[in-house]
């Protein structure tokens, strides 16, 4: 059979947030066909299919958990497949790995990332008749967190209508800073040439610019962008009039986990990857903890590991952190699996297996054996129990609050 033309356009790129690029036009997001996607217990796709399924989407969430069943949180691999109908035209795929990602376009090579990495985005261009196309996109997982993202569209021929202050990168590659100076400034992302972003603040003298990469919030010298649209954009570096209310910006060190209140105590309801913004909107009292929205996810990250946007006082965050429950106070325990573990029907291994508790997934305590040496928990919507040996108690737990049910 006659293989579908593909012809590669694009060199692929290296940055490490989503390329903004030129304006595209999304089409389709990853294609309107599902996709067949298959995980593997090995980090080069051998071995027998551990678990398959259909989805309408490739990717994985920033997670330390297990993505699926019967697959361990480290260690494993995936390849998702799908035949695509497409309009004749140019297509960007852009993927984001850690670990490492491949992506072929009938049968073709396009990206060949399979190394460890960080959550470094790559992507490419490629043209095709109209027609039905197949793509693969296989993925592996090291150790520490799993993410992987993937997007297809279709590139556009005008761009779209800007009335807000942008700027456009002049230099191939550009550093995207947490603070305006080069000397205190980590770096957060990286821009490329030709891309362009909302600018959002500036220094005194307009020698940096704050922008917004693809929801990072950051900083980059004003000697290699083209600002537009730029008469009233406001100063917010140091000594100036911060954003109003319900504007504030923190900014991730580290992936972070969002936990539902402030302190590693209580569990964590979500992820706020490396580089990521979320919005700031409460405190405690201490100001150790922010209290945010991400996403789908309201919680609280750790401010040793979240910076605050420049400009901003701390104390015109409103404190919103009612205190942790006190002795005598109820309260909901919680305990965090060791390694995979067996969820089952009764306190002992001679009773069967109701389900699984990942490793590092974290399950409510409802109650205990006399001796503390199994729990019984409610995880998902499996209530069973878990060894003792295996799991680990969230700080300050009292077990004797912890009625005994089995």
């Amino acid at each position: 059979m006659k293989r579908a033309a593909v012809s590669l356009v694009v060199v692929l790129t290296l940055v490490f947030a989503v390329p903004g690029g030129w304006p595209v036009s999304f089409a389709r997001a990853q294609g309107v066909a599902p996709w067949t996607v298959a995980y593997y217990n090995s980090i080069n796709l051998s071995g027998p299919i551990a678990y398959t399924t259909t989805v309408n989407a490739v990717g994985i969430p920033w997670t330390a958990q297990a993505p699926v069943p019967n697959v361990g949180p480290d260690f494993f691999s995936a390849r998702w497949t799908s035949v695509q109908p497409l309009e004749a035209g140019t297509y960007r795929i852009s993927t984001r790995a850690d670990d490492g990602v491949r992506v072929y376009v009938n049968n073709q090579l396009l990206i060949n990332e399979f190394h460890v990495s960080s959550g470094l985005t790559y992507s490419a261009d490629f043209t095709v008749p109209a027609g039905q196309h197949t793509i693969v996109v296989e993925y592996y997982e090291g150790d520490g967190l799993a993410f992987l993202s993937f997007d297809l569209t279709r590139i556009g021929a005008e761009p779209p209508p800007t009335t807000g202050p942008t700027a456009t990168v002049l230099a191939p590659r550009l550093n995207v800073r947490s603070a305006p100076r080069v000397v205190a400034g980590n770096v957060l992302t990286i821009v490329t040439q030709g891309q362009t972003y909302p600018i959002i603040g500036r220094n005194a003298d307009s020698s940096w610019w704050q922008i917004n990469a693809n929801g990072v919030i950051g900083w980059v010298s004003g000697g290699w962008i083209q600002a537009q649209n730029a008469a009233n954009v406001p100063i917010t570096d140091g000594g100036t009039t911060p954003p109003g209310p319900g504007q504030f910006l923190v900014t991730a060190r580290v992936n972070l986990n969002i936990r539902s209140g402030p302190s590693t105590a209580f569990p964590v309801v979500g992820w706020l990857p490396i580089g990521r913004s979320a919005q700031v909107f409460g405190r405690n009292a201490n100001t150790t903890w922010w209290q945010v929205r991400y996403g789908n996810a309201t919680g609280w990250v750790s401010a040793r590991f979240a910076g605050l946007q420049a400009g901003v006082d701390p104390g015109q965050i409103p404190v919103t952190d009612g205190g942790a429950p006190g002795p005598g106070q109820p309260t909901q325990f919680n305990l965090v699996a060791r390694l995979n573990l067996n969820i089952r029907s009764g306190p002992g291994v001679v009773y069967p297996v109701a389900g699984w508790l990942p490793i590092g997934g974290t399950a409510q305590i409802v109650g205990r054996s006399p001796s503390t040496g199994w729990w019984q928990i409610r995880y998902n919507n499996v209530t069973g129990w878990v060894s003792g040996t295996y799991t680990t108690l969230q700080p300050g737990t009292d077990i004797n609050q912890i009625p005994i049910t089995g």
